[in-house]
Order: structure tokens, then sequence, then C-alpha cells
């Protein structure tokens, strides 16, 4: 095996395109003080991870891989227990990074 993805039956390439990123300050503050890169969420994101949404939403994004809608993914940030959110847009321009609390 390759990578810890591939160990974890993940595919190694990406299963569809990010676009352009974008990422909130409050997103950046939060990696930045987890240690946590955003290159590696990211990859898992693309890779089919979806980290911790619920499990009918684990279900939409595998169809909208497939069928191009949103895909949504949420990870609990080591250390600070914060969690983020990548969503990358249903026609693959555009994906954001961002905290909770910023999508009111």
């Amino acid at each position: 095996m390759d990578s810890l993805l591939d160990a974890l039956g993940f595919p190694s390439r990406p299963r569809f395109f990010l676009g352009s990123l974008y990422i909130t300050p409050g997103a950046w503050r939060a990696l930045a003080d987890a240690r946590q890169g955003l290159g590696e969420l990211l990859s898992l994101h693309q890779a089919g991870d979806w980290g911790c949404v619920d499990q009918d939403q684990m279900v939409r994004n595998h169809k909208a891989v497939e069928v191009g809608n949103d895909v949504i993914s949420a990870y609990i940030l080591p250390n600070t227990g914060t969690k983020i959110w990548i969503v990358t847009t249903d026609i693959r321009w555009f994906t954001g990074v961002f905290l909770a609390c910023e999508t009111c």
C-alpha cells in the first residue's frame, strides 16, 4: 500500500475536482491552533473520507460525486476539538473551508 488512504480502502486519486479554494479567517486560525495541515483534510475530502458527517450525508456525498451535487465533509481538529467544514460546490468550481459558527 502506498498511503494510509490506500490501507484504509480509499482511492489514492482524488474522486472529484476542488475548484478554487476559499478558507475563512476563523478556519485558518483554527487549523493553526490545532497544528493541522489543510492539505491533509482536503485530501481526505477528495478521497471520499467525509469525516464526521452523519450516515445520510455520507450517502448523499457518494451520490453527489457521481451526479455532480455538493460534497460536504466535517472534521474534528486534534488538540482543540474544533469542527471544520469543507464544502465543494455541485459544479466543482469552488471549495470552502469554514467553521460551523461561520455559516450563519
